[in-house]
């Protein structure tokens, strides 16, 4: 399990503690449980960052807003019967089949996908469950 990110505050702590004198190994036993390694790439890297934040990671940046993705998670709630064509058309086809099946995947949204057949109507919805109770 990966550990987590730094915040801004601890790291602005520890860089301060070294600007006052202390070694490494004395701000470790001052925080233990920040890694020694950790600190020493903090401090050493503390010049690369503006106000102790993290930089922006690397790759190309998302296709979608994130207002777009919450657009098509609604459309899917609303009607499951939508097919992919509708949703790529919704958001003026800015991405590729494949990624939206990703991103209804990494939604939550894992095995959904709009079968042809027809929508069930409300009177045979009725009949099934009078079946269902005889």
């Amino acid at each position: 399990m990966p550990r987590k990110e730094l915040s801004p505050q601890i790291r602005s702590r520890i860089c301060e503690l070294k600007s006052i004198g202390w070694s490494y190994r004395q701000i470790h036993t001052r925080h233990p449980e920040i890694p020694l390694g950790t600190i020493k790439t903090t401090i050493q890297r503390e010049a690369s960052r503006l106000n102790n934040e993290s930089k922006p990671r690397s790759g190309a940046p998302y296709k979608l807003t994130e207002e777009q993705r919450d657009n098509l998670y609604s459309q899917i709630l609303e009607n499951p019967h939508t097919t992919q064509q509708d949703l790529l058309a919704s958001v003026d086809n800015a991405i590729k089949v494949r990624s939206l099946r990703k991103l209804l995947y990494h939604m939550g949204l894992r095995k959904w996908r709009q079968r042809r057949r027809p929508e069930i109507q409300p009177h045979h919805a009725s009949q099934h469950l009078e079946w269902a109770h005889r």
